[in-house]
């Protein structure tokens, strides 16, 4: 049988018995790592599930970093996994002198004839579809694009053109969950499938007000919104991933989930709470105006601004010209109406705070140089950010992160009318 075909059939498999499966994936977990310090005072030494779900916490971060220093200063792996826990995984950029060495041996050295083939698709008007210029054969390339990652879509189209973006694997914080088993679908639409066999899994309902309900995987509702908890082998116990998903529908009888945002990140002056997934919606919105005037945006984020009465939220927006070397020209008209495009995407709360009581003020857009979030990223990990997993907060309110936008801001455009309720 080919490596495709015993793929497949895996697959079937697993998505079939998911259940029975993620009841022998716990039980497999509880047997190793019962009577680990942190599962005894919960479980007395039994893998039992009931007593498991009756018992054990809901855990974060704060509750398990104790133990994950304990053992990373030198005690044994045993007070919180009953699997051996070897290295703990740190993120740093490449810059070995010896490695790039390597690196350029095994490419073979200078290829001066490929050097100028480059250099003519780079030079040319425009680098729309300059991946499928410089990779001709290229068919597809894998790209993380839901949640807050989405906003990049327009500019990954724009540079590949007609080649498909495939995100095939759902991760979170690491952790590989689920796959694209529609690898030819738009990145926009993309479910994944969760794999019974990957960890035990429980869903904590966060939708209508409730959030107390907890749910085995192929348990969960099509239409609702859960935050995943994750327990492993390797000390995670009903872990809160802090992401928001929405369940799509099933493969067999393994659930497949869109990621919607992460959760906690909004933006508010008053009572109103602008999620995440309200300010991707807004930003798509605006993204096909700038595109028509041949503006893409590269780099976004925003902040709350309370100093002024009514406060309001500002956005900094930096912005690119499609043509190569292409002067940005900052229109006025373009800009306001940006401004409100985004407004008008927002709920009615919002609408009704900026329209009816003025306790809102008219949105902004700061428009910055370009460059400006690669600085900003510099300075975040430079301050302990991970490098490999880094990006854009979406939301900020550090002192630092603004002193570096404000110092790059070129120009400020208001929404000139209140958005319709």
């Amino acid at each position: 049988m080919s490596t495709l075909a015993s793929k497949l059939k895996e697959l079937e498999e697993l998505t079939s018995n998911a259940k029975q499966i993620q009841d022998e994936m716990l039980e497999e977990i509880l047997k190793a790592n019962a009577n680990t310090e942190y599962l005894r005072r919960f479980l007395h030494g039994s893998s039992d599930k009931n007593l498991f779900q009756k018992n054990v916490p809901v855990s974060s971060y704060e509750d398990v970093k104790p133990y994950i220093e304990r053992v990373a200063n030198g005690e044994p792996s045993y007070i919180i996994s009953g699997e051996p826990i070897t290295n703990f995984l740190l993120s740093e950029w490449i810059t070995d002198l010896s490695c790039r060495e390597s690196v350029s041996a095994i490419l073979g050295g200078p290829n001066l004839e490929l050097a100028d083939i480059i250099e003519h698709e780079c030079s040319q008007k425009s680098w729309e579809g300059i991946i499928t210029r410089l990779w001709p054969n290229i068919n597809s390339f894998k790209a993380h694009t839901t949640g807050q990652m989405s906003q990049y879509i327009p500019t990954l189209e724009f540079y590949s053109k007609d080649c498909l973006s495939s995100p095939w694997l759902m991760f979170l914080l690491k952790h590989y969950f689920g796959v694209n088993v529609n690898p030819l679908c738009k990145p926009q639409d993309v479910s994944y499938t969760f794999m019974p066999n990957m960890s035990y899994f429980e869903f904590l309902l966060v939708d209508e007000g409730i959030n107390d309900e907890i749910v085995d995987l192929v348990d969960v509702k099509i239409g609702y919104y859960y935050e995943p908890l994750v327990t492993n082998h390797f000390g995670l116990y009903r872990y809160k991933m802090g992401d928001i998903l929405q369940a799509t529908g099933f493969y067999n009888s393994a659930p497949q989930f869109k990621f919607v945002r992460r959760k906690n990140v909004v933006i508010s002056v008053q009572v109103e709470t602008t999620t995440e997934e309200d300010l991707l919606k807004a930003l798509n919105h605006a993204a096909h105006i700038l595109e028509s005037s041949g503006l893409m945006l590269m780099g976004f984020t925003c902040y709350s601004d309370i100093s002024t009465n009514p406060g309001h939220y500002v956005l900094y927006w930096e912005l690119k010209a499609k043509k190569t070397n292409g002067i940005v020209k900052l229109d006025n008209k373009l800009l306001v109406e940006c401004c409100c495009v985004v407004e008008e995407s927002f709920d009615i709360l919002y609408k009704r705070l900026r329209s009816k009581s003025g306790q809102l003020g008219p949105l902004e857009i700061r428009v910055v140089q370009q460059g400006t979030f690669d600085s900003l990223m510099d300075y975040l990990i430079s301050k302990g950010a991970s490098a490999s997993q880094y990006k854009t907060p979406l939301c900020i309110n550090s002192p630092g992160v603004l002193a570096i936008l404000e110092d790059k801001v070129l120009a400020r455009f208001f929404s000139d009318k209140s958005p319709p309720v």
